[in-house]
């Protein structure tokens, strides 16, 4: 577990934006509270409540929230073959682990323990193991469709085609679609559409967005269509949902 060395961790809280910087450390950024938006280089992230957003190394990359928000990260040097740094979202909302490790980072960087690097060194070890799970080794066998998943991950809002997707990764459209499906036993349009209402249902949790907005900002153009999808994904309207947390 002594091969992964932290370097710099910390939690933003607030609405100021975080300025544009770099470092030669892959960073790991744990949205905990609100959602966030996210410009590393050329490409574009969103983040709420439950994500994980990767940094990868020398990458130029600035923060700003939507209204508040808090987000806890950390910046470590990890050896070739540990991590796959290319930049995306992983979603971990209701995951019982990470959100508590990523907490634990904080509490042991600011602990004063002489052996905190040590303890620190452990949670990133379990972070690290985490994420690597996450990936199916069917996926990891095949380059293209693992590119057009993070393409997915990372534009699933915007009104783009699947086959735009594939087209990208040098896939037809039926080909992406037959091994998405084998995969991860969903169609590309199901897990986008899924993706879309698992941010929708996270930023009904803030009392600040309103149906229209939430439905623009999670790429449903229609909002009596976003109404049902939801409906049906959940068994409950947007109201619904929002009377439940009260």
């Amino acid at each position: 577990m002594n091969d992964l060395e932290p370097k710099f961790f910390g939690m933003y809280l607030g609405t100021v934006p975080v300025k544009p910087h770099r470092h030669d450390t892959v960073e790991l950024v744990w949205q905990e509270e609100g959602c966030c938006r996210h410009w590393l280089g050329e490409q574009y992230f969103e983040t709420a409540e439950g994500d994980l957003l990767i940094v990868p190394p020398d990458t130029m990359h600035r923060q700003e929230s939507v209204g508040e928000a808090v987000t806890l990260f950390s910046q470590f040097a990890y050896p070739p073959g540990r991590l796959d740094p290319t930049a995306r979202v992983e979603s971990y909302a209701g995951d019982r682990f990470v959100g508590r490790w990523f907490s634990e980072l904080i509490e042991v960087g600011n602990c004063g323990d002489r052996n905190w690097r040590e303890m620190m060194r452990g949670l990133l070890h379990s972070l690290v193991s985490r994420i690597a799970a996450k990936e199916p080794e069917s996926e990891c066998g095949n380059p293209a469709l693992r590119k057009a998943k993070r393409l997915l991950d990372a534009h699933f809002t915007e009104e783009r085609s699947i086959a735009s997707f594939a087209r990208q990764c040098g896939l037809s459209h039926s080909h992406f679609s037959a091994m998405f499906r084998e995969t991860y036993g969903i169609t590309p349009v199901a897990y986008v559409n899924s993706r879309r209402l698992e941010l929708a249902r996270r930023l009904l949790c803030s009392p600040y967005p309103s149906l229209g907005e939430v439905a623009s900002r999670c790429g449903f153009n229609d909002v009596n269509y976003f109404l049902r999808q939801f409906k049906r994904h959940f068994r409950c309207t947007p109201k619904e949902f929002i009377e439940s947390l009260r």
